[in-house]
Order: C-alpha cells, then structure tokens, then sequence
C-alpha cells in the first residue's frame, strides 16, 4: 500500500495550494480529495508530513471540519466493531438510521452488468 499513496502523495503535494485557491468556496471538492486520506486512515496511513507538508496541512484542516469531526466517534467504534454488530453500534449511539436495513449476510449481485 505504501507505494500507490506515496505516489498520489508525490502528486498532490505540489497542487494543494493551486487547488486551495481555485476551490476557496467549494467545500465539497475539499471533501472529496480528503475523504481518500480519511479512509486510508483507516488502514492506518497516515500523510508524511515531513515529505508532503501542504498536503498533510490540507487534510489535517479538512478533517477538522464540522462535517469529518462530527463523523469521528461513530467512525472509531465502528473501526473497532465486527461488521455484523455495525448497525446495532450506531443504533446504540444516536445515529438516524431507517427502520429495515438492506444488509444480508452473503454477497448479491449489484444492478451493475459486467460483460
């Protein structure tokens, strides 16, 4: 895993401060580039800031946004929960969820045709 985010790292770095600028008002583009970095979190990568400064200073200001921060504690009980126990967690925890799930226990196949 090391080496495709030291490339998209390698990448980014020298962009973050023309993307910063061009997209001063759009938020959602922000989040799209942060959301690879917070899932990568999760696999336990974490941005060189070392090597990369503007972008770990890009993502670390994006994560701390209202929308990422008030994500945060579901996202570290959830990471530590088995999958099967997920719904019953955020349940538990006051997240708005809908009455019936879609979630089976085997894979189905999606709406998408491949060959």
């Amino acid at each position: 895993m090391t080496k495709p985010v030291q490339i998209i790292g390698s990448y980014l770095s020298p962009y973050v401060r023309k993307v910063l600028v061009f997209l001063h008002c759009k938020k959602i583009a922000y989040i799209g580039i942060a959301v690879f970095f917070r899932n990568a979190a999760f696999a336990g990568y974490r941005v060189d800031a070392a090597r990369w400064p503007k972008t770990a200073r890009f993502v670390a200001r994006v994560l701390a946004h209202d929308a990422f921060a008030h994500l945060a504690p579901f996202e570290e009980r959830m990471i530590r929960t088995p999958i099967a126990e997920h719904r019953s967690i955020v349940a538990e925890m006051g997240a708005p969820i809908l009455a019936e799930t879609y979630r089976t226990s085997a894979p189905r196949r999606g709406m998408m045709r491949l060959g």
